[in-house]
This record gives structure tokens, C-alpha cells and sequence, in this order.
């Protein structure tokens, strides 16, 4: 009999919660997937439309007073006569709401509406990288540009977004990397072997995240702690900070100058050689 009420309770929570989510709020049954997520700069030279997933089945949406076709609750809109700041609404049966702020660049890559400290911004794309700049950063596009052509496709494989701020980080940081996206500060300040290391070390970051997500390398870099041990010294002072700083700053090394960093962390060059 207890079995039986389980049971029935059961499906009484999954009814429920599925009698919910159909009435859920526009606003918060639509969600940017991660290439179009909303207050995003769009580069419309390589990004003609925007993708969307539902949260839970919708009975109908409209754009622009048309209904948009979903297909396994998964949707998306054509933005490729768009440009500038742009307010992308879509209703429902409910009168209901939802609005997502997208910025796109023209066909010249200047992104009208949109600024960084207060200066104009401009878009740009390397393969599948955006890169969001000022006039400020316009001559290191470039070089950051041909210096991502030369890392390992595969460290590299994670990185989705670079923002170049002209101007300095509260904590003046040369770069932050937050998951697939990296900012670099004022970068225009420094020499080009001082960017190749930058680069080099903020993409280590993002391709040390995709390691974790596919199970590569655990949270605690375990094995990589065992190289940096058998080595019995940092790579750089700043690597004493975390062992996530110094397996940056190993990649950075390892890719500079291969041979010497071989022949001064044979551990580290082990571990990075076999997973590269």
C-alpha cells in the first residue's frame, strides 16, 4: 500500500511541476542559447541569427507579429538586416513579454550604440572567436589574432570571446578569464612578447575549463600537481599563487619556448606534451 502512494504521489509532483512549467513566464521560459546570449555584441559578417531554447513548450511565440517556428523546443530568427542596438521582443497567446538587448555590428564591424569606457567599439571574428575592441586596441587585433593561429587547436577550443578594455583592471590584471571568455586591459601598453605571454596564459585558462568539463583533469589538478612536484619548483612567481595559475603560466611557457621549458620542468612537459 506505501509502494502505491509513492507512486501516485509521484506522479502527482510530476503533473504538477509539468502543469507549472506549461504556464511559466515568457520572460523566463526563453533562454539565449550560448551564442546569442542577450546584451551581446553580434558580428553580423560571420552570425546571421540568433538561437533560442525553451524551457518548457510554449503554445504558440511571435516575432515581429509572426509566429516563429520551434522545432524540439529549440527556435531562432534571422538578424542579418539588423544593425546596431536592437530590442528582440517576442510575445506569446498570454500577451506576455520577452525582450533581449543584442548589439550588431555593421558590415564594417562598428557596433553603433555601443561602447567600452566610454569609447566606440568594434567587432571582429577569428574562426569561431569574437573579438570586441576599441580604436585604442585596433593594431593588437592583429597580432592577437596570428597569435591564436599558432597555439595548438585544441587549447584553444573553449575560447569564445575576447574583449580588449582600454584601461586598467581594478586589480590590474593584464587579463580575466571567466569560463570561455577573456578580457585583456590595456593591452596596448605592453611589448609584443609581453602580449604573447598574456594570450598564451588567459587561453590556457579556458582550455583548462574544457579539460574539467570532459572529465580530463579534475577541479584539484590532481595529476598536474604530481608533475608540478616531481619538477620541486614554480615556473614563474606568479605561479606560487594557485596551482590553476601555474598550469597557465606552464602553457604559456611551454608554448614560447619549448625546449627550455623541456629541459627545466621535465614533469610539466611530460604532462602538457601528452595532452596536447
Amino acid at each position: 500500500m506505501k509502494k502505491v502512494f509513492m507512486i501516485v504521489l509521484s506522479l502527482f509532483i510530476y503533473t504538477s511541476i509539468s502543469c507549472a512549467n506549461s504556464d511559466i513566464a515568457l520572460m523566463y521560459n526563453i533562454i539565449p542559447d550560448d551564442d546569442s546570449k542577450k546584451d551581446s555584441v553580434i558580428d553580423i559578417r560571420t552570425q546571421k541569427k540568433l538561437h533560442f531554447s525553451l524551457y518548457s513548450n510554449e503554445a504558440k511565440i511571435f516575432y515581429n507579429g509572426s509566429e516563429v517556428k520551434v522545432n524540439g523546443n529549440k527556435f531562432e530568427i534571422d538578424i542579418s538586416k539588423l544593425s546596431g542596438k536592437q530590442e528582440i521582443t517576442f510575445t506569446n497567446d498570454r500577451n506576455e513579454t520577452a525582450t533581449f538587448t543584442y548589439y550588431i555590428g555593421n558590415r564594417n564591424g562598428v557596433v553603433k550604440g555601443y561602447s567600452i569606457e566610454g569609447k566606440q567599439a568594434y567587432v571582429t571574428t577569428f574562426e569561431n572567436v569574437k573579438m570586441v575592441y576599441t580604436n585604442k586596441d585596433t593594431m593588437r587585433v592583429p597580432y592577437v589574432k596570428m597569435l591564436l593561429n599558432k597555439m595548438p587547436a585544441n587549447t584553444r577550443e573553449n575560447l569564445k570571446e575576447i574583449t580588449f578594455i582600454p584601461a586598467e583592471a581594478p586589480n590590474r590584471a593584464a587579463g580575466i578569464t571567466n569560463n570561455n571568455k577573456v578580457r585583456f586591459y590595456n593591452l596596448s601598453t605592453y611589448t609584443n612578447n609581453e602580449i604573447k605571454r598574456i594570450v598564451f596564459h588567459e587561453v590556457a585558462h579556458t582550455w583548462a575549463q574544457a579539460l574539467r568539463d570532459d572529465k580530463i583533469m579534475d577541479y584539484s589538478y590532481t595529476e598536474f600537481s604530481k608533475a608540478v612536484r616531481a619538477d620541486s619548483k614554480f615556473v614563474t612567481n606568479y605561479s606560487k599563487n594557485s596551482v590553476s595559475e601555474d598550469f597557465a603560466d606552464s602553457i604559456a611557457l611551454y608554448l614560447m619556448n619549448p625546449q627550455s621549458f623541456a629541459k627545466n620542468f621535465p614533469a610539466r612537459n611530460n604532462y602538457i606534451s601528452a595532452l596536447i
